[in-house]
């Protein structure tokens, strides 16, 4: 009996003795089988955690982590970063003692509630070990999920909008003139945006080789009491303008420049030495581009998160964005979360 002989039923009066009869409604209300109906709902039954696993690796003696999530389905895995180079091992410990027992068995479609638990089961949370772990698995489970739909990403996430991305060039040297050759190089290979990194003269740095010539032996014991290399961010604030302005004499305004502070300034030292207050916005000295407060305590780039970063998208408004010597700026003027 077909939908249409039914409702007649129904309208001649016929419809008690038909409803009597679970069989027959059911019978009438069933959908038909068909060979697009089969295939619309094969392997829609749900996938589970099956495994996870961490690999550690170190090409070109960079240390990673590598997460590997195996599923339910035969052949269906996915992959994830979770590296901290500093605390590799801490991480793999996270993950393999931790965040493996508690979500093996779990759907690897709930990505949202498998972030939200693994955050919320710790008494302490927060901090570069537990979102590096938890970064892993996302990705993974984000890897699992656009393969499962036959598309990558960016196509889950609602498309493509923009051809192609830049790439940044790092250009690093113990002096001025050092850095300034290396963008030379990077700018006549096509490179637009260039990351400059310098050396503080008698002192340790980020992303440049040190100059101080205090090199440990080997088998030397480094610590507070045998500091050797040392930090001071007094002399690299005063430092880093005239840095800029010289490369921005040198090398025009066509080329963009970043630097990487790596938060090891203080909030007071970079508004005192980098920005002017003028108004109600917030200029900058020679163009440099700086990140002032960490949101959240974490990166988002190098942890990975694919669920935190659309999360963040939300925060955005609370993110000015500042024009300077066309550098973009983004100045984190309230961007401590509530959940730090």
């Amino acid at each position: 009996m077909n939908r249409r002989d039914l409702l007649g039923s129904i309208a001649l009066g016929g419809g008690a003795t038909l409803l009597a009869s679970k069989d027959a409604l059911a019978g009438a209300l069933a959908p038909a089988s068909s060979a697009a109906y089969a295939q619309a709902v094969r392997g829609t039954g749900p996938v589970k955690i099956r495994d996870i696993k961490t690999i550690l690796t170190a090409p070109n003696r960079i240390r990673l982590v590598v997460v590997k999530v195996e599923t339910t389905e035969p052949g269906l895995v996915g992959w994830g970063c979770a590296t901290f180079t500093q605390r590799a091992l801490v991480v793999q410990t996270a993950i393999d003692q931790y965040l493996r027992p508690f979500l093996t068995g779990r759907n690897v479609d709930e990505i949202e509630d498998i972030w939200q638990s693994s955050y919320m089961s710790s008494y302490w949370r927060n901090g570069g070990v537990l979102f590096n772990a938890m970064s892993g698995v996302d990705i993974a489970l984000w890897d699992i999920k656009g393969k499962r739909a036959g598309m990558p990403l960016y196509q889950l996430l609602g498309g493509k909008v923009r051809h192609g991305a830049d790439c940044y060039f790092h250009a690093s040297g113990a002096s001025f003139e050092e850095v300034e050759q290396s963008a030379r190089g990077a700018m006549q290979r096509g490179f637009r945006h260039v990351r400059v990194q310098v050396s503080t003269p008698g002192y340790a740095g980020y992303g440049a080789r040190a100059t101080t010539g205090n090199a440990a032996s080997p088998n030397e014991a480094i610590g507070p009491t045998n500091p050797r290399a040392i930090w001071e961010p007094a002399p690299y604030v005063r430092m880093l303008p005239k840095f800029f302005e010289y490369l921005r004499s040198k090398l025009g305004d066509e080329v963009e420049l970043l630097h990487d502070v790596h938060e090891r300034i203080t909030l007071n030292q970079d508004k005192s030495e980098y920005r002017e207050k003028d108004g109600d916005g917030w200029q900058t000295h020679a163009g440099i581009w700086t990140k002032v407060a960490e949101t959240r305590g974490k990166q988002l780039v190098s942890d990975g998160y694919v669920t935190e970063v659309q999360r963040q998208a939300a925060i955005d408004a609370y993110t000015t964005w500042c024009e300077t010597e066309g550098q973009s700026m983004r100045l984190y003027l309230r961007a401590v979360h509530a959940q730090r």
